[in-house]
């Protein structure tokens, strides 16, 4: 249960990713992470993203923690194994069906 008493319904919490997920549309993405603290964020499918946007999103996590920077709490959700299992501190849970 990731959002124990708050979904994240609005669109700009979530960003359903692709192969054709943009660099921009990814970066706007992170940057609301860093400016709207409260509300959680939830990038899914971050596996089908290209590498070169799976290292962006490591870079991205590794400058906020080297930098102490407060962001807001980001969900990455895989349906395969995707580049951030390399990084240090990311937190992965595998689930393999869904609580009611």
């Amino acid at each position: 249960k990731i959002y124990k008493h708050q979904l994240p319904i609005e669109s700009f919490q979530l960003l359903h990713c692709n192969a054709d997920t943009s660099f921009e549309e990814l970066s706007l993405f992170l940057t609301r992470t860093n400016i709207f603290l409260k509300p959680n964020y939830c990038l899914i499918e971050v596996n089908k993203l290209p590498n070169t946007l799976q290292e962006h999103i490591m870079k991205h996590i590794a400058e906020s923690q080297k930098e102490s920077k407060l962001i807001a709490a980001v969900h990455y959700i895989e349906t395969a194994q995707s580049l951030l299992h390399e990084l240090p501190g990311v937190k992965v849970e595998i689930h393999t069906h869904f609580d009611q």
